[in-house]
């Protein structure tokens, strides 16, 4: 799980909007591939929910949402994986790599590497199994030897379509705690979305290039310059598989950052009509699309959002301060409406002065 350090603005925003969590992404483990802090939980997720998907869904007909969603990260994770002479060694490597045995995940995929005759296709997974395993070992992770595999991949084979997903990779084990680091993270980056700007991994890449930027500085200019690599990105693929995170981050930004609430509306929105995965999410994102309005001082158009709340999960937290929400919106446009018949029956914090920002 990423642990990013927040900022001070992040944390009032948080807390203004009634949620402690900001960074997410299309499921609990992904919460922010664009961090580029070094975890290993985003991508077994994948490969995981990529073997569900595989089994479950053949052509999408007749799919809910959900299972939608578990097809788009099949696709993705797909576009890495392209084995043919040592189909069943590389099956075995990813099935100990997603359970957690990097050690024995290590020794396959290298067995594979070394093997006599080894084709094109078979070794360029080899080393990108390695440099994962490498890299997000938990006792031993050998950065070293990771930046190795994804450099081989991309110098000897930079036609494979793995080699997007290696360079990708091999930016973010730049050190992104300096500035030299992010900066030399955005030239691996930047290659990966001008040279393979057909490849699937140009949606997560597009997320790490914005998170060199957004949620390490303060820097009003530095965040814009994140929020535009995202926002071209939206516009260019509006309905690539990770759209949903990327709302959520351009809505945040501008929000909590930048107090842009004209411009953090219509993403906000986005992210609480796509929803994320997990249903326990939805409140915290109709609670942040409700303040927003709330902010832009259109109490009528926040009170649907915390509605919602109500509607679909009532026994969440946001549950109970949602309620107390409507309850003071009614009474506020009650009262612009003169239908409060009793004049003693307001609180002082019923006007519409102190309705909530």
């Amino acid at each position: 799980m990423v642990l990013d350090k927040h900022s001070d603005c992040q944390a009032d925003a948080l807390r203004s909007a009634g949620a402690d969590r900001w960074d997410r992404g299309i499921n609990p483990l992904l919460r922010n591939p664009a961090s580029g802090v070094r975890r290993g939980t985003s991508l077994l997720l994948i490969f995981l929910l990529g073997l569900i998907g595989s089994a479950m869904f053949a052509d999408g007909a007749g799919e809910s949402e959900e299972q939608r969603r578990l097809r788009e990260y099949r696709v993705l994770m797909t576009d890495r994986q392209d084995a043919e002479q040592y189909r069943d060694e590389l099956t075995v490597a990813w099935s100990h790599y997603s359970a957690l045995n990097i050690q024995e995940a290590t020794r396959a995929f290298a067995g594979v590497r070394t093997a006599e005759g080894v084709g094109e296709r078979d070794l360029v997974q080899a080393l990108y199994g390695l440099g994962l395993c490498y890299r997000f070992h938990m006792h031993r992770p050998n950065f070293e030897e990771a930046q190795a595999c994804f450099d081989e991949i991309a110098s000897r084979f930079p036609q494979n379509r793995v080699a997007a997903w290696a360079l990708m990779e091999r930016g973010s084990l730049e050190d992104l705690e300096t500035e030299a680091g992010r900066v030399a993270a955005r030239l691996f980056f930047g290659r990966v979305l001008e040279e393979y700007p057909e490849s699937l991994a140009i949606h997560e890449t597009a997320l790490r290039l914005a998170g060199t930027y957004l949620g390490r500085t303060l820097d009003p200019e530095l965040i814009r310059e994140g929020l535009a690599v995202l926002e071209k990105h939206i516009e260019r693929h509006p309905d690539n598989p990770l759209v949903g995170t990327m709302h959520y981050r351009v809505g945040y930004f501008y929000f909590a950052c930048l107090q842009d609430y004209e411009k953090a509306l219509p993403h906000s929105v986005a992210t609480s009509t796509l929803k994320m995965e997990d249903p326990y999410r939805w409140p915290e994102d109709y609670w942040h699309t409700a303040m927003n309005f709330m902010r832009l001082n259109r109490p009528e158009e926040a009170l649907p959002w915390f509605e919602k709340i109500l509607i679909d999960k009532p026994t969440s937290r946001e549950a109970f301060p949602a309620k107390q929400m409507i309850e003071r919106i009614n009474r506020y446009l009650d009262d612009q409406r003169g239908l409060r018949r009793d004049p003693a029956d307001t609180d002082s914090d019923d006007s519409g002065a102190d309705l909530p920002q």
